[in-house]
């Protein structure tokens, strides 16, 4: 599909072409778009079998296309394909998420949470099992440390 090219001020852009669908056929695809999404689910473990890299890349480039400031999408994407990265990374993402529920959410949040089963680490004991006494009490310490410096400058 040939798209149509477009300059201004001396620079190349393909030209925006609006295309309209029928009512009927925006609520139809709306609702299919609800129904796939509506399927999702938060996977905690992942397959072993390798993703070709054209698949990655494409992926990627799709994820670019958002729109940015200028058009210049001033993010990084890194795709890991390291075992041991990959788990390190969830390990950092689990305890973020945990210090989540000790520390950032309102208790109405974890109220809200409770009846899809989300772990809402309320009570010390929990927070001992999971682990989180220690990144918990390293958060609070970087936190006065931080509240100790900004207020004696």
């Amino acid at each position: 599909m040939d798209k149509k090219s477009i300059n201004i001020n001396g620079y190349s852009h393909i030209a925006y072409e609006h295309q309209t669908i029928s009512e009927k056929e925006m609520i139809q695809k709306s609702n299919e778009y609800l129904n796939w999404l509506n399927e999702r689910r938060s996977v905690r473990e992942f397959s072993s079998k390798p993703i070709p890299k054209e698949i990655i890349e494409n992926l990627i480039l799709s994820a670019s296309t958002a729109p940015s400031g200028a058009h210049k999408q001033p993010w990084t994407f890194c795709a890991i394909s390291n075992r041991e990265i990959k788990s390190k990374i969830r390990e950092a993402a689990e305890v973020e998420e945990k210090l989540g529920y000790v520390v950032r959410m309102s208790e109405r949040w974890k109220k809200d949470l409770a009846p899809l089963g989300t772990v809402t680490c309320t009570s010390l004991l929990l927070k001992k099992r999971l682990g989180l006494l220690s990144p918990l009490k390293k958060f609070m310490s970087l936190m006065k440390m931080v509240i100790s410096t900004t207020t004696t400058m």
